[in-house]
């Protein structure tokens, strides 16, 4: 057959070429070829368009080639950027003394007739739809060097770990090698490749994972393909590094069987996606579905089966890694009493429903599975009965739960799934045993927990499924007195209970209670002994509430009590007490009328010995000998000069000698001086009037200060000026204020006020 067809091959172009050239040697003129092929031989000369340019903005790039075991040529080119779709262009091909001409081509490529053995010169020309520009393209070339494999257009790319992988196809079989050069978008260096064999995959590694790569593809030149183009530049996208996170995942019943399952799910914003491919398949492995969504969410309405699903992005280097789910099979709440089982042996067992459904449905799907297992599914088509013996490939187990669900379907004509996605209803479910056994545990985590004077309060948690071996039944409660354990009572429970109270126990008795479950195989093991006391104390959860809150309030008593002190010393730390100056001794003294004596001059060595930080409280006051009603503000200092009393006044006579033995110690030196009238005590605070009074002297007849007085004033020259008159009060000295008495009859008497 192959030789046949080579030699009408063969036969062909040697007619084409005997009818070329007789064409050529009739004519010795040009031959013009229109665009459907048809001849017209008395043309003018090939080429006589002068005024056509060649412009980067017109008509260009003009390349002609035949591809390998073709015997035609084509020309192909790009059309000028002002080119519209009315534009017309025409294909000239002069060689030796022929010259076809090809006019009105609408596109950018036409095949042409060559001689073999002659050079070619193609023109092709494009004239403006105005008339007013004209462009053209040249190319040259020998007929039998111009074989050319085409550049591939078919590549698959994958990008993964940070490797790109390439495999590209040709519909050429003379290609037998490839390269590639790859560069990173808008990178102006290109990387090359060794040559690859055509049908290997080409890899490139250690690539930066966020950047887009340029991918060009060429063959190898050899005997079959003297020319071998550069393919178009592949831009492949960033390698996608994260996997899809879903955030909502939502099963809504729909009605009976169906369920409408909601997902939604999110990619890293940095990652260039151009869109989600979502796998669902039915955990029994019979179909899977693949769709196709560009926004992160779908919709799904499914069956009560049990499905995986699997979320992935991709783009054009591949896909990221998958996100993988799982939507759990629907419960047997509205399904209830629709389907039964039953178990004929190792090698089939019999489903049967209600015979309704016949009427509707014709294709049925049943599914089989115990916990932890794949599911096992097959599909049958029953027209009348409403029951179906199902072949085993492999025995169920006994002891073990398994669970049935019944699928009807919509499609008669096949009851294979065609697609998951709205294809099928679950009719029923149920659960069966192939045999049952007694439960290999007792309940666990039994506790009483709460005791009265005459009851317990027990609580545990069921068995688990791998050890109860059947449909759980009920319980037995065991209890008794510790020291009767062989005369126990039992209460009998149902399968749903988890809490007992005993009732009507002894009081303050220690009581044995065990608990067992059974199922229709029998009953369980038995828990061990557990003792109790009913203490007649009542609820002890409500004595030690009431407990805990004696020991609150006596506790806090305690901290009141410790803390008190402490509170007073932060009182009077933060805000200290500011004394009343109306409560003081100085005001209380001047309000009364008080006789005093002046003080006669003190030298400075009967001066009482004193610290440098208690003279400023000492002060040498004169009182008249006969004071004002108030006596507030009369109290001056008096001048030496003055005359001293004859004798101090009977009140303050009295004073002064009440405290002579106590201050005879202090005064020894001072007891060859003139007494003094008393004066008032100057304590913690006086007003700014007595404080002045009490330092200026009168102007009229001024004496130099006693020495005690004089060493007073040396440090403050004027002490009434310097004093700011809106201070009402002046602090003195914490030190007790000393005011000596001196008498004046010569006696040394000595008396001191502090």
């Amino acid at each position: 057959m192959g030789h046949k067809s080579s030699s009408a091959v063969w036969l062909a172009r040697l007619l084409l070429g005997c009818i070329s050239a007789a064409d050529v040697l009739s004519s010795r003129g040009t031959v013009t070829l229109t665009s459907d092929g048809k001849r017209n031989v008395d043309t003018p000369p090939c080429f006589e368009l002068d005024d056509c340019h060649s412009s980067p903005h017109g008509v260009r790039d003009l390349d002609c080639f035949r591809e390998p075991r073709s015997i035609k040529y084509q020309c192909v080119w790009n059309s000028g950027e002002r080119s519209s779709n009315k534009t017309s262009s025409t294909l000239i091909v002069e060689q030796r003394q022929s010259c076809n001409k090809y006019t009105n081509i609408s596109g950018t490529s036409h095949d042409i007739f060559v001689y073999r053995n002659y050079n070619m010169t193609a023109y092709v020309v494009e004239t403006s739809t105005d008339g007013r520009n004209c462009t053209k393209a040249v190319f040259s070339g020998f007929p039998q060097h111009l074989v050319r494999c085409s550049p591939t257009q078919t590549v698959g790319f994958k990008r993964h770990s940070r490797r790109l992988e390439v495999l590209p196809s040709w519909k050429e079989s003379d290609v037998t090698q490839y390269v590639v050069q790859y560069r990173e978008h808008r990178s102006s260096s290109w990387k090359k490749s060794v040559e690859i064999l055509k049908g290997d995959k080409w890899t490139a590694g250690n690539l930066t994972a966020s950047a887009s790569y340029e991918v060009q593809i060429q063959c190898v030149r050899n005997t079959g393909c003297l020319q071998c183009p550069w393919s178009q530049i592949f831009l492949v996208p960033m390698e996608l590094t994260a996997e899809p996170v879903i955030e909502k995942l939502e099963a809504v019943p729909l009605g009976k069987g169906r369920r409408k399952v909601v997902i939604e799910w999110k990619l890293d914003p940095t990652e260039a996606a151009d869109g989600y491919r979502v796998t669902v398949t039915k955990a029994s492995g019979e179909h899977s579905q693949v769709l196709t969504t560009t926004v992160p969410r779908t919709r799904l309405h499914l069956s009560g089966s049990a499905f995986n699903i699997s979320i992935e992005a991709f783009n054009g280097a591949g896909n990221s890694s998958p996100v993988l789910t799982s939507v759990p099979p629907m419960g047997g709440s509205d399904l209830a009493d629709t389907l039964k089982v039953t178990l004929g042996g190792d090698t089939n067992f019999t489903v049967s429903w209600n015979r309704s459904a016949t009427k509707s449905y014709w294709c049925y799907s049943v599914e089989w599975w115990q916990r932890g297992e794949r599911p096992s599914s097959h599909s049958f088509y029953q027209r009348k009965d409403n029951s179906a013996k199902i072949p085993l490939q492999a025995p169920l187990q006994p002891y073990r739960r398994y669970v049935f669900l019944l699928h009807v379907r919509p499609d008669k004509d096949t009851c294979n799934l065609k697609h998951i996605n709205e294809s099928e209803m679950t009719y029923g479910r149920t659960e069966a045993y192939v045999a049952e056994g007694t439960p290999l545990s007792p309940p666990l985590n039994i506790t009483c927990w709460r005791a009265t004077r005459n009851s317990l309060e027990i609580s545990w948690t069921s068995i688990p499924e791998e050890d109860l071996r059947g449909f759980l039944l009920g319980y037995n409660l065991y209890y008794s007195e510790a020291d009767r354990e062989n005369h126990s009572s039992t209460v009998r429970l149902g399968p749903s209970e988890n809490t007992y109270t005993l009732s009507a126990l002894r009081e303050r008795t220690v009581h044995s209670v065990s608990l067992s479950a059974f199922t229709a195989a029998g009953e369980g093991v038995r828990s061990s002994p557990m003792y109790l006391n009913t203490n007649g104390s009542g609820n002890w959860k409500l004595t030690g509430a009431t407990a805990g809150v004696a020991g609150g309030i006596i506790f806090l008593v305690i901290v009141a009590y410790l803390c008190n002190p402490l509170f007073h010393r932060a009182k009077a730390l933060f805000w200290p007490s500011i004394p009343n100056p109306g409560n003081s001794n100085a005001i209380q003294k001047i309000d009364g009328v008080l006789d005093q004596e002046a003080l006669e001059p003190i030298t400075a060595g009967t001066t009482v010995q004193m610290k440098e930080s208690d003279t400023s409280s000492l002060l040498i006051i004169e009182d008249h000998a006969a004071s004002e009603p108030n006596g507030s503000s009369h109290l001056l200092v008096q001048r030496v000069a003055d005359p001293p009393p004859a004798a101090l006044p009977t009140e303050v006579e009295k004073e002064a000698s009440s405290r002579d033995q106590a201050s005879a110690p202090l005064l020894t030196h001072a007891r060859d001086s003139r007494t003094t009238s008393p004066a008032p005590c100057v304590s913690d605070y006086t007003t700014m009037e007595l404080f002045q009074q009490a330092t200026a002297l009168p102007a009229a007849d001024q004496q130099p200060p006693p020495p005690l007085l004089a060493g007073v004033r040396a440090g403050q020259p004027d002490a009434g000026a310097q004093t700011k008159a809106g201070k009402d009060y002046i602090r003195q000295s914490l030190c007790s204020t000393v005011v000596l008495y001196l008498d004046t009859t010569g006696e040394g008497k000595v008396s001191i006020l502090s």
